[in-house]
């Protein structure tokens, strides 16, 4: 049945609108192309339960892949990373800025994430409340500093499941608001085949739940286009104000969907003409300006920190695109889009390559054919991906858009939309071509979700398995003696430690070799262990070598150009084939690392400075654990002291810290002038050159035995505290530049009759602005960093001679001061015999003490809020003791004292 063209008339309800002719591009039109021209004004939010199902079974193939998560804190190497503002992680680290942020590490200050501007805005604000109740729930722990994840990895891993589900949570809305889309711009069953096809993207379940805000991003704009299209359409002031909403809230997140603030734009004209109004009339532009507005008070009330963050990263930009437009590029700009625009295979499948083209074509015939009014959801789409290409192309240039995957995420979302409306049409044609052709277009159909979810179970699969890095670690553990030298294809005298290769350099001497070997000749190692990303992309066969293992499991994923979203490195172990003539070559690492596996003792703490490849100019704490030496973290330790703030030189810590922190040695770059010949020169360490170690040739590093050590875990008895400082006094007005003592703690009497000269400095504070807190009265004084808030401190200071002094200092602004108790007290800290016996891991520690006395068992372990305590098997409570460490208190008599992180 066909209708005569009508004449234009007003409308105030139904399909049209007033002033409009609706029928004005055809003269005869069908009932059924009446009903999709002229779909009703309102939204159409519902969603089928074929799709309710589709998204079911995202959720779970989703959640599948967040407990079996991969790259985060695996079984090897991972602790020994520490590059990262939260370590044990290497291929996320998008993801960990999040959980940096979300966790209370970020400070506004820091640099341009600081602030969450194009991070993440309120996806993280959220993200801490979630994870405040996450801690509170028991569900994971939030430790006060982040290194002291080194020393729990598996807490590590609780909290990147738990971000996948917070992640998860929002990324559910993606198919959702997809259906959306298509539902009310294509058809519902455009929305069905679009919804099916972004639900089985393999790239979601491998890799984009370990990135930033992304797929919460994509999905506020999709929402928002989705607004802008209707209102291009029937130019409701409304559509285009949510759309504003939506447009505001996304980039507030990040510039992922920026695109959309053009296409705001585009909505905006069209819908003006929609309405018959001019588009330069006073009207449209008030109604443009409103919109705007609300895109911009939304952007901002949805990140209030983006004040601090807009000036750095619009630096950072201003830096960064120019010089990569000035660097070298290896691809033209056809070549690169060319590429682009047929290998979507990471996000669509292989066979989703091949719709790219054909879905976009289709999109240009409709947006510029007949009836356009009806295919603006199309167009918007079309300038969209166009839009995205260009930005892309800007911000990374023409290599970096060829290497580069997980950009496209947006644009692969755009793509399924695009290719069901493909498909949906091919579907309506087939059914007027025969029953054959209908068969035809839904087994196309068929092929092409079927071979993309079929990549979601080779993810799966992946996960489930060994990585081909666990397989060679593995092998080379089995059939490398720990005594022989292998080398790796990093750049010569860097840390052997990076994202693909995890050899442990305290297990084996691990020598650097430049990219692709390139200083082989002047190293000969016994072994080689070679990379390369994905598809094995080896140079030609080392000369002198023969190759003795390989693993080179493919993903079966697309190639990702990029060496660590599918992690599918291919690995070979190379051997020489004349024995080495060197053998006792070594590096300073394995050195230390054999020199401790000589060690009986289990368990202890090893300080270095400015020593090892791994820290050469900072001050770090290694710990000797399950036969290897692992970093610890010398912040969560030294945190009473430098609050902060890393630990720079011996000389800041009291010499009674080092028995207390378990310090058995110290690994330190000698020479003339250094902090180290400083601090040994001051005559206050009992440090003496180890027995029995010998440094490797050329490394300046002497080993220094601890004479003061007594274990892992000590006892100090109870003392009464000198009268000291009582009450609650209260400082006011600090004046930069003064320096105010603030009283005494003990006089030099006082001290004589203790019959120590060690003592424990008890500080509670409260302070708007950072302070200077020093104690006086020892060889030297002791400068406490506090950062404001309120600060619980139990300090090891030596006095000398005269009396125990504290002194408060403004650092910069001046401000209000409370002091809520300052006391200080004997120190004696006893080892053997009183310690019976002990056993200390970084996670769960036990100790006999048999004392005359109540005291306190100090472990030395950092201190944190999740420690548990028993004694004699009924449940304690563990305080924090002396320099940061964990103390137990108990009675006097025989006791089993245990410890353990709480669940």
């Amino acid at each position: 049945m066909s209708l005569p063209q009508p004449q234009a008339q007003r409308h105030h309800q139904g399909f049209g609108l007033p002033g409009q002719n609706i029928y004005a591009e055809s003269s005869t039109l069908t009932l059924h192309e009446i009903a999709n021209a002229c779909p009703p004004q309102r939204l159409d939010l519902r969603i089928s339960r074929w799709a309710i199902l589709v998204i079911a079974f995202f959720i779970l193939i989703n959640a599948v892949a967040i407990v079996n998560l991969r790259g985060v804190a695996d079984p090897e190497g991972y602790p020994l990373n520490t590059s990262r503002k939260i370590p044990l992680n290497s291929h996320e680290d998008d993801g960990s800025l999040n959980i940096y942020a979300i966790l209370g590490y970020s400070h506004l200050t820091e640099d341009r994430f600081g602030s969450y501007f194009n991070i993440g805005g309120p996806f993280l604000h959220l993200g801490t409340a979630v994870a405040i109740l996450g801690d509170r729930f028991g569900l994971i722990k939030r430790f006060d500093d982040s290194r002291l994840y080194w020393q729990h990895p598996d807490e590590y891993r609780k909290v990147w499941q738990f971000f996948g589900f917070y992640k998860l949570f929002l990324l559910a809305w993606l198919p959702v608001a997809v259906y959306w889309f298509a539902s009310n711009h294509f058809s519902r069953r455009a929305a069905l085949l679009a919804t099916i096809l972004t639900a089985a993207m393999p790239f979601i379940p491998g890799f984009e739940l370990r990135m930033k805000v992304d797929s919460a991003c994509i999905t506020a704009g999709i929402v928002g286009l989705m607004l802008q299209v209707q209102h291009a359409k029937w130019g409701r002031p409304r559509h285009l104000y949510w759309a504003a909403v939506w447009l505001g809230l996304g980039l507030s997140m990040k510039f992922v969907m920026l695109p959309t603030a053009l296409t705001f734009i585009l909505a905006h004209v069209l819908g003006t003409r929609a309405l018959g109004q001019p588009v330069t009339g006073a009207t449209a532009c008030k109604r443009l300006a409103l919109g705007i507005g609300l895109s911009l008070l939304v952007f901002v009330a949805s990140n209030p920190f983006i004040f601090w963050g807009v000036a750095s990263t619009v630096a950072h930009y201003a830096r960064q695109i120019p010089a990569r437009s000035m660097a070298e590029a290896k691809d033209t700009v056809p070549a690169s889009l060319w590429f682009r625009l047929t290998h979507f295979g990471s996000f669509l499948g292989w066979v989703g390559n091949l719709t790219v083209l054909p879905a976009l074509g289709f999109a240009a015939l409709q947006s510029f054919g007949r009836n356009r009014r009806k295919h603006w959801g199309p167009l918007f789409l079309l300038v969209f991906f166009a839009l995205d290409m260009a930005y892309l192309l800007a911000h990374e240039g023409a290599t970096g858009m060829r290497i580069i995957t997980y950009y496209y995420f947006a644009a692969s979302v755009i793509l399924c939309l695009l290719v069901a409306s493909l498909l949906d049409r091919l579907w309506d044609w087939s059914g007027s071509a025969g029953p054959w052709a209908k068969r035809g277009a839904f087994l196309l159909f068929l092929w092409i979700a079927g071979t993309t979810a079929m990549n979601q179970a080779l993810v799966l699969r992946d996960l489930y398995s060994p990585s081909n890095r666990q397989e060679a670690l593995t092998w080379i553990a089995s059939n490398v003696p720990e005594s022989a030298s292998i080398g790796i294809p990093r750049d010569a005298g860097s840390s052997p430690i990076d994202s693909m290769i995890w050899l442990d350099p305290f297990k084996y001497p691990v020598f650097t070799l430049g990219k692709h070997f390139a200083v082989l000749d002047r190293q000969r190692p016994e072994y080689l262990l070679d990379v390369g990303a994905h598809k094995p992309r080896f140079p030609a066969w080392p000369q002198g070598y023969r190759l003795r293992a390989w693993f080179e499991r493919d993903s079966g994923l697309e190639d990702d150009l990029i060496g660590d979203i599918n992690q599918a490195e291919a690995y070979r172990v190379y051997q020489r084939e004349t024995p080495a003539q060197d053998a006792d070559r070594v590096t300073l690492e394995y050195a230390l690392g054999r020199f401790t596996r000589n060690d009986p003792e289990p368990e202890f703490n090893i300080l270095l400075s400015q020593s090892s490849v791994l820290f050469p100019i900072s001050m770090e704490m290694f710990r000797k654990t399950q036969g290897t030496v692992l970093p610890m973290g010398l912040r969560p330790f030294s945190s009473s002291l430098r609050q902060g703030k890393d630990l720079d030189y011996l000389h800041q810590a009291d010499p009674l810290c080092l028995p207390l922190w378990g310090v058995k040695y110290l690994l330190a770059k000698t020479g003339p002038g250094t902090a180290v010949d400083q601090a040994l020169a001051s005559g206050l360490y009992a440090l003496a050159p180890a027995a029995g170690w010998k440094a490797p040739d050329g490394a300046d590093a002497a080993l220094l035995a601890n004479r003061a050590y007594l274990g892992q875990a000590t006892f100090i008895p109870d003392r009464d505290p000198f009268p000291g400082l009582r009450g609650k006094p209260r400082l006011k007005g600090l004046v930069s530049g003064d320096i105010p003592t603030y009283g005494r703690l003990a006089s030099a009497e006082e001290v004589a009759q203790a019959g120590t000269q060690a003592l424990e400095v008890t500080l509670s504070f409260e302070n708007e602005n950072p302070v200077d807190c020093i104690l006086s009265g020892g060889p030297r004084p002791q400068s406490l960093l506090l950062q404001p808030g309120t600060h619980f401190l139990s300090i090891p200071y030596t006095i000398r001679e005269g009396d125990l002094r504290l002194e408060i200092n403004p650092v910069g602004k001046p401000g209000r001061v409370t002091v809520l108790e300052a006391k200080a007290a004997p120190l004696a800290v006893e080892g053997s015999p009183v310690m019976q016996s002990s056993s200390v891991a970084t996670g769960r520690a036990f100790a006999v003490v048999d004392s005359q006395k109540p005291g306190r068992v100090i472990f030395a372990l950092p201190w944190h809020g999740y420690w548990s305590a028993d004694i004699d098997g009924s449940p304690s409570k563990a305080v924090r003791g002396p320099a940061n460490t964990v103390a137990v208190h108990i009675p006097a008599g025989r006791h089993f004292v245990s410890l353990r992180l709480a669940n």
